[in-house]
């Protein structure tokens, strides 16, 4: 695994300097295939980061955007993640840019087995992949309590797997390991002592304690963390 790690003293520096990164990311593949395809982390967190991309211009009616994970809401949600991709990052530029949602249907067993369907065979491999991670060491919805944590780590076939853990109250949808690592341009965004801590100790072995650190740790990835 080789990592390259980038320093900023405010989360806005970080979040403008990782939107110019994953644009060059996304520019590349435009310019080399005519398409880009772009995951991204939900919550608070990544709103200044949204914002800031949403403002680069490129060519973004060959972008598709979906998520790194999602809950089983509806966009009308608060809680949706797809919600605040709307409200944040598809705008000024970036507003003609595609997006897929992961809620499909009201039934959560439902909803993943629409999803699995539709992403199998995957049919495309990712020009970015943004993860951010949760002071539990968390990312993506692999949460170390959750029941289906390895079918998330672990299984080859299926591009999503449903994940419920008693630390997270919403039933959630997640792109698995060997979808998210279906990329060249790999990030780790987070900012915080308590997020740098955790970061220390993942990095230090894999652990299930961390489910961060098997992203940490597969030899064959690059990842560039970005942290204020």
């Amino acid at each position: 695994m080789a990592i390259t790690e980038h320093h900023f003293q405010s989360e806005q520096e970080c979040a403008e300097n990782l939107a110019l990164s994953v644009a060059d990311a996304l520019q590349r593949d435009l310019t080399d295939g005519g398409a880009a395809y772009l995951a991204v982390s939900g919550g608070k967190s990544p709103i200044p980061f949204f914002e800031a991309l949403s403002k680069q211009p490129l060519y973004w009616k060959n972008v598709t955007i979906t998520l790194v994970d999602e809950r089983h809401v509806p966009e009308t949600d608060p809680a949706s993640n797809a919600g605040l991709v709307r409200e944040y990052l598809l705008q000024h530029h970036a507003a003609k840019a595609n997006f897929i949602g992961l809620y499909r249907h009201e039934s959560y067993e439902r909803n993943i087995g629409i999803l699995n369907e539709e992403f199998h065979p995957f049919p495309f491999r990712f020009s970015a992949v943004i993860l951010g991670m949760g002071e539990d060491g968390h990312t993506a919805s692999f949460f170390k309590d959750s029941e289906n944590l390895a079918s998330a780590l672990f299984d080859p076939v299926n591009p999503v797997s449903a994940q419920t853990a008693p630390s997270e109250p919403k039933n959630r949808i997640t792109f698995n390991f060997n979808i998210l690592t279906r990329t060249d341009n790999l990030y780790l965004s987070f900012s915080g002592e308590k997020k740098r801590a955790v970061y220390e100790a993942a990095k230090k072995k894999l652990s299930a304690n961390y489910p961060i650190s098997a992203f940490l740790h597969k030899r064959e990835l690059f990842l560039r963390v970005y942290r204020a």
